[in-house]
């Protein structure tokens, strides 16, 4: 019988709430046009951590805040699995507070968000027409993730299975990274086995807030079964944690259904 280890993984999304309007049906879009003074482009250089002109990395080479201005980096940044789409900026986010500040950029000069991870969504979600799209694949530390072999050790999942331990980590990660976390934590003689994407540059969080179907479906379950806890970022900037316990509305939502509910840190 295999072992198996249940992943648990930190979410940082964004929940678009909005209130009821008379005789509209805009929602956050007509509570918050114009409200900053300074403009998306002021709002997200002056409030960022990092320098927004300094480049991603050797393989994907543009600044890590682009405008529709950057000419050929604009068109590569806001390339999508599919569609063909104009956001107002690209983000490449380090940290959960790069996160809510770009919400908050974004609230304030009326524009939607858009969550990016392994930008792999087959909707082309991960960059919509005048969005502020926030990209995590930068917020992958392997060295920070939690392995825990006690809380849940012994514990049963579906299919009698024998849960061995937990993962926390950053959802921006892609699975070949996760796989190899686990390969790094996990001896082979346990036998340790958990749900994997198809594709090894699909991020951890888009594979599991979609569902998470993959080679190991049939014998061990979906993704969302072996999820345990998310950690979100709500519009308004504050953060919480889904799960069981604590806000299951959220939680029963989060697994499974996909973009749109927030964005995946």
């Amino acid at each position: 019988r295999n072992l198996y280890i249940s992943i648990s993984i930190i979410f940082s999304l964004l929940v678009r709430t909005t209130k009821a309007q008379d005789h509209d049906t805009c929602g956050i879009l007509c509570e918050t046009k114009a409200v900053s003074p300074l403009g998306l482009r002021s709002c997200l250089k002056s409030g960022l951590e990092f320098d927004p002109s300094v480049i991603v990395d050797d393989i994907l080479n543009v600044p890590k805040l682009v405008f529709p201005s950057d000419g050929d980096a604009y068109d590569l940044a806001r390339e999508a699995f599919k569609g063909d789409m104009y956001p107002a900026a690209i983000v490449y986010a380090h940290s959960n507070e790069d996160v809510k500040k770009a919400i908050n950029c974004a609230v304030q000069n009326g524009h939607s968000v858009s969550a990016r991870g392994g930008n792999h969504n087959l909707q082309g979600l991960g960059a919509m027409h005048g969005y502020v799209v926030i990209d995590t694949r930068l917020m992958c530390s392997p060295d920070d993730f939690i392995i825990d072999r006690t809380t849940l050790a012994g514990s049963k999942h579906i299919f009698d299975q024998n849960v061995i331990g937990t993962m926390k980590l950053q959802a921006g990660c892609p699975m070949g990274v996760v796989n190899s976390a686990m390969n790094k934590y996990f001896a082979p003689s346990e036998g340790a086995l958990t749900v994997y994407s198809y594709c090894p540059s699909i991020s951890i969080g888009g594979f599991l807030i979609g569902g998470g179907s993959g080679d190991q479906t049939p014998y061990l379950g979906w993704g969302i079964d072996v999820l345990h806890e998310i950690d979100i970022t709500l519009y308004d900037g504050s953060e919480v944690t889904a799960s069981e316990e604590q806000n299951s509305d959220l939680f029963w939502a989060l697994r499974g259904g996909g973009p749109g509910l927030g964005i995946v840190t």
